[in-house]
């Protein structure tokens, strides 16, 4: 088991595909990394009616060989809709002993074109590392427990030290993703109070970006994981047995909100921003809103508790469904354990409840807010006895909100 630190260089809003790759590009030309391979794939919108992987084939015909693998024809590459040299663990991986090699000049002209010459659904474009200065590799036959191939919309999971860029385009628009990988071998002392990065690590980050968002996750071997899961197991059976009938011990009564379809038809449209009432209800309680993770909805609010774990509140409202519901979550070291939070006496835990009339919703936070109290004095003390709390530094880091390297 090793932490792993990413950094993700915050974009530009108007950031393309190229200017990203130039990014990469520039770190990649220079001789502050060494650079061990470069994989990329590139796969067709599943809704979109033009393919852009059948138009980069009839521009690079040498890719024929990337789309299916070295014997396929080029008539049945085309139709697959994807072009990759990925090898394990991605998604399309070739063995590396005969997948073909994409240079970056190539990947930059292919770039020059995305999304409107040549309009793919995703391109993810990976630069395995000799090593990032000041940190040492996994062992080779270090292998996580994968919920199977990396796939565009799980790029962080890697473990190796690398460059992760991508770029993928949905019904909802267009976005790009750039992660630095870094395996943290060897590990800080847990008594360190920061983590420390040395000049030369952050002269690479700053060439990817000024400034950039982090986080710190874990990697675990399949025997960890399977150890892991069995501990968590335990705990959710203590979790289990205090939350039973926990809406009726401590909530108010409640009744369904019956409305004609007159009334529905009058509620109907996008719902104000709940965060006006939320902030109203963490007033005083130590709970701070979260931007970095609240947004489409959702309402995300945490604390850091005494003994060093982050306890989390969030609320997930339907802005035209007009509907909320609410979690907690404990951060530990090792896991992070998902407290139910009920909303009303009459749903079980988790079920969403209506928001109007408008003095409902406060009633519905003040529920949550009662919960979470409850959580926090009698449930979580027993949880912490039998969990790790975060090392400092990771406690240090978990409250940087912008990284400057």
């Amino acid at each position: 088991m090793f932490h792993k630190l990413i950094v993700s260089p915050i974009l530009p809003r108007k950031s393309d595909p190229a200017s990203l790759l130039a990014r990469v590009r520039a770190l990649a030309e220079s001789s502050k990394i060494e650079v061990t391979s470069i994989s990329c794939s590139l796969k067709d919108n599943s809704f979109g009616k033009v393919s852009g992987c059948r138009r980069i084939l009839k521009q690079f015909p040498q890719l024929f060989s990337t789309s299916l693998g070295a014997a396929t024809a080029a008539s049945e590459a085309a139709e697959l809709g994807v072009i990759s040299n990925m090898t394990e663990p991605w998604e399309y991986a070739f063995s590396d002993e005969v997948r073909p090699r994409f240079s970056m000049d190539l990947l930059c002209e292919i770039a020059e074109g995305i999304p409107r010459r040549w309009p793919v659904g995703s391109a993810v474009i990976v630069l395995d590392l000799a090593r990032w200065p000041g940190f040492d590799v996994p062992p080779d036959d270090f292998r996580p427990k994968l919920r199977g191939p990396i796939e565009w919309d799980r790029l962080t999971e890697y473990w190796k030290p690398s460059i992760v860029a991508s770029t993928i385009r949905d019904p909802w628009g267009r976005r790009d993703e750039l992660h630095a990988i870094i395996p943290l071998l060897p590990p800080p002392e847990p008594g360190e109070s920061e983590l420390r990065l040395n000049d030369q690590l952050r002269d690479c980050l700053r060439t990817l970006g000024s400034s950039a968002k982090i986080q710190v996750q874990i990697t675990r071997s399949p025997e960890e994981e399977e150890a892991m899961i069995q501990e968590r197991s335990d705990l959710y059976g203590l979790i289990e047995e205090h939350c039973t009938n926990l809406q009726d011990i401590l909530l108010p009564v409640m009744t369904p909100v019956e409305w004609t379809s007159e009334e529905r038809d009058q509620l109907y449209g996008a719902l104000p921003s709940v965060k006006p009432s939320l902030l109203r209800a963490i007033q005083g309680t130590g709970f701070k809103y979260d931007s970095s993770r609240s947004g489409q909805g959702g309402y995300t609010f945490a604390k850091e508790l005494p003994s060093g774990f982050r306890f989390s509140g969030v609320l997930d409202v339907g802005p035209n469904s007009r509907r909320l519901s609410a979690s907690s979550t404990l951060e530990g070291a090792d896991f992070e354990l998902h407290l139910p939070v009920p909303v009303a006496t009459f749903h079980k835990n988790g079920d969403d409840e209506e928001v109007d009339p408008p003095e409902r919703l406060e009633q519905l936070l003040a529920n949550v807010m009662r919960v979470l109290a409850h959580h926090e004095t009698t449930l979580i003390p027993k949880l912490e006895s039998r969990m790790t709390p975060p090392a400092k530094w990771e406690q240090k880091l978990r409250k940087v909100k912008k990284f400057l390297p």
